[in-house]
């Protein structure tokens, strides 16, 4: 199977295209040519979001109303200063800048981070014989299903005008409101998130040679845990700040 081909079939016959994975040497272009993508349509992404006026007004008035209540107590010519430096640092240009470089971090370190994850699993749990580089070749092909989901999240957002607009059931919420308990838990259960967390299972599941379920368990009550834990501490913090 070619490198096209493992990019394409990963949406269609992944647990054939991890077996190859698994049973060839090594390939590190089953890691890099997949996240130059992910990166490249991040990129994409935060620059066509961040041209539509639409969404750029929506941010300024959120900003603007954060920062109201935020700077109620501060005397108005200091209120002025903090104002201008904001509308500084989030001009379009430097949202564009930042959310690129934010893409292109975040691509790499979904990789290696998630690959370590799957090692680990893998060499304690599974007493499983593969390498670290392995896990990266079948996390660098299980990006391809972020990378689709940072395109459709972006026809969303297109759509609605919303930058948190998820393909997840928080979308069909009236109000996204972040101190809302069941708007954080709908928000993380994001189609995508569980199609990715559905696919490294998978691959671990190739590469240890065991079913798919125990591997499964594994990583998706590794993210449950990891998000009940996240929304606690938010609600808590959010909580303190009242």
């Amino acid at each position: 199977m070619s490198l096209g081909g493992r990019l394409t079939n990963i949406f269609a016959t992944p647990g054939e295209v991890f077996e190859e994975v698994r049973d060839r040497p090594p390939d590190h272009a089953n890691w890099w040519v997949p996240v130059l993508l992910l990166c490249l349509a991040g990129t994409i992404s935060v620059w066509v979001i961040f041209s539509q006026p639409a969404i750029l007004q929506n941010i300024r008035e959120a900003k603007d109303k954060a920062m109201e209540q935020q700077l109620s107590n501060v005397p108005p010519a200091q209120r002025q200063m903090v104002k201008a430096w904001a509308d500084i640092f989030s001009s379009p240009i430097l949202l564009k800048v930042a959310g690129t470089f934010g893409a292109a971090v975040g691509a790499f370190a979904q990789l290696f981070v998630m690959a370590f994850v799957l090692w680990a699993i893998g060499q304690i749990f599974f007493k499983a014989d593969f390498s670290y580089v392995k896990a990266m070749e079948v996390t660098g092909l299980a990006a391809m299903i972020p990378m689709l989901g940072k395109i459709l999240a972006m026809l969303l957002i297109l759509i609605t005008g919303n930058t948190a607009a998820r393909l997840s059931p928080a979308m069909f919420l009236s109000k996204i409101d972040p101190a809302n308990p069941t708007y954080l838990m709908l928000n993380a259960v994001n189609v995508i998130t569980l199609w990715y967390l559905g696919l490294l299972a998978l691959g671990l599941a190739k590469l240890s040679r065991r079913p798919v379920l125990v591997p499964a368990l594994c990583l998706y009550g590794l993210w449950a845990v990891l998000h009940m834990a996240t929304i606690t501490m938010s609600l808590m913090m959010q909580h303190l700040r009242t």
